[in-house]
């Protein structure tokens, strides 16, 4: 355990873990949400959607995973199988399902470098497809379904065995622990698109879930085809991800905050191309903006990704991930 608090404070200035964090043990730091999720979208209108929102946020309180993204007129969804029956008939299409890891690494691990590459490397190396989704305190892996143990396995011995690799080790293409690892380029063409608003990073304790619960969906379902915003509410918290500009819609509650990242952010939209991202994307990109020492959040949809990139890292980000994926 000492080795892995050694390496988490070598990634960044500051330590994520606080005294009393640096003592969990590899089951509190890595777990694997013991039922099947599925990746879908609901279409161009969730107000449809606002019974199935409704019961997941107030009646299905002991569910582990859920994850909305919002932009424009496409909702992403990833639910646990055992939310699917709340939504209406046809209103969600899966694409694909999986298993999630949870990987703890502490408030405020925002800000530090190289937090997705430590973990997605070790999985890489075993050629694993992944996704990822970032929140305030963890990252949760999303592998194809019937894969998490041996993912979770991966991460274990990787800890056990001290492969995880420090900051000033990061490379493309190779690490003493691990010997040779070749991350791809994402195999099909990309396009990289800006988006023009400017994020913050909140989150609140799923406690407060009764105080903060209707204003919350009613900002969730508000009507407004050009905005982007996240939300994923774990068996704990409830994370989101919201525009600057909208966040004095949650006045009322702020105070009930128990996380806001302090930065401004920048949204990358990694669109696909016509077979999708691959199993590199979240690897690729986590190596290369890594190796810049530019930190980074992430968010996986059904379809395409998102790369959160603080606004004073937004051009360097972009030219770095223009030369290299």
């Amino acid at each position: 355990r000492a080795e892995w608090d050694k390496e988490i404070v070598e990634m960044s200035s500051r330590s994520s873990l606080t005294p009393e964090e640096a003592e969990l043990d590899d089951e509190e730091l890595f777990s694997l949400i013991r039922t099947t999720i599925s990746l879908g979208r609901v279409g161009k209108n969730v107000d449809g959607c606002f019974k199935a929102m409704l019961k997941i946020l107030f009646m299905h309180q002991d569910h582990h995973f859920f994850s909305m993204t919002k932009h424009q007129d496409e909702t992403s969804l990833i639910i646990e199988d055992g939310c699917l029956d709340l939504f209406p008939s046809n209103s969600f299409v899966t694409t694909q399902t999986g298993n999630v890891i949870s990987i703890y690494h502490g408030r405020g691990s925002n800000d530090s470098v190289g937090i997705i590459r430590h973990y997605t490397r070790p999985l890489a190396s075993q050629s694993l497809t992944m996704l990822d989704i970032t929140t305030h305190d963890r990252d949760f892996l999303i592998v194809p379904e019937g894969q998490g143990e041996q993912a979770l396995q991966e991460l274990l011995r990787a800890n056990a065995t001290n492969t995880f690799q420090a900051n000033q080790e990061l490379s493309l293409s190779s690490s003493p622990a691990l010997g040779v690892i070749h991350v791809p380029h994402i195999q099909e063409h990309v396009t990289l698109n800006v988006l023009p608003m400017k994020f913050k990073l909140i989150a609140f304790k799923k406690s407060e879930l009764d105080r903060i619960g209707v204003s919350l969906l009613k900002f969730l379902l508000t009507e407004n085809e050009e905005r982007f915003l996240s939300i994923t509410m774990t068996v704990d918290s409830i994370s989101l991800v919201i525009d600057e500009h909208e966040l004095p819609e949650l006045d009322d509650i702020m105070e009930f905050a128990s996380y806001t990242n302090e930065s401004s952010w920048r949204a990358v939209h990694l669109i696909a191309g016509s077979s999708g991202l691959g199993e590199s994307a979240v690897s690729r990109v986590s190596e290369v903006l890594a190796e810049s020492m530019i930190p980074i959040c992430y968010l996986s949809t059904s379809d395409d990704d998102y790369i959160l990139v603080k606004s004073v890292h937004i051009e360097e980000a972009m030219s770095v991930m223009k030369q290299k994926l």
